[in-house]
Parts: structure tokens; sequence; C-alpha cells
């Protein structure tokens, strides 16, 4: 999608920030998924240490989190209030912000985590065919 607008995209893992990165060489989006309540801590703590850059740049900051699959008032205010604290934690102020579903990966799942996840699934209606994997995000 973005390729076929103009842009050319490129993929930083937060753990893995390339020696020499400069983010005044991207259009800047960031995404950080939310695992247990909250979204990963290198991802905060990228934000943070570059949220002045951020801050000078156009930028969003898609937030991915299964909770989001959940079309109910309260569950989208929860995951809307996760992306509200990574702003206020880090002193990022993007253009735009987006919170969309997740994905229930069963196959990547030790045994403990795809029993946790096939309650979770099932108190908000998701997959629960833990031999397959289910793509909540369009």
């Amino acid at each position: 999608m973005l390729d076929s607008a103009g842009h050319a995209p490129t993929l930083i893992h937060g753990k893995r920030v390339p020696d020499g990165f400069r983010l005044s060489k991207y259009d800047a989006v960031v995404g950080a998924s939310v695992h247990r309540g909250t979204h990963q801590q290198f991802v905060t703590q990228f934000v943070r240490n570059h949220a002045e850059a951020l801050n000078r740049l156009p930028s969003a900051f898609i937030s991915v989190s299964l909770t989001a699959a959940e079309d109910t008032d309260a569950v989208q205010a929860t995951a809307k209030n996760l992306v509200a604290e990574v702003l206020a934690d880090t002193g990022w102020h993007p253009d735009s912000t987006a919170v969309v579903p997740g994905a229930l990966k069963y196959s990547q799942y030790g045994t403990l985590t795809k029993l946790v996840m096939k309650y979770v699934a099932m108190k908000m209606g998701g997959g629960t065919d833990s031999s397959r994997d289910y793509e909540y995000t369009d």
C-alpha cells in the first residue's frame, strides 16, 4: 500500500536498529503490538530516544492489539488508552494514531500460552481452533 502511493517503505525492528540509523532519512511511522496489556518495551524506548526527531516529522503510531478485534466501546477505549499512555510516557505527538486488531498465532505459542489465548478468544468470540492461526488485521 505505501509503495503504491509512491513511498519506499523500510521495516526496521526496534530491537535491532542498524548502526548509523538516522530517523531524518524517513517519513516516520512506528508500529507496536500489545502483549499482556502493554506495548513492547523496546518500542517505547525507541520512541522515547527519538521523540524529538519524531515530533519534527510527519508521523503516525499504529498500535496492533488482539483486544481491538472486540468491537465494544469499553474495549476500544482500553486500546486507545494504551496508545495515550505510550505517547504521554515518551513525549511523542504523532500526527495520527490508529488501533488495529492483531492475530492469534496459535502455531507460535507454547502449550500454556495457547491455553490462555484460547480462553481469551472464547471470551471475545474469536477463533478457538488452535490447529490454525487467525488474522484479524485487515
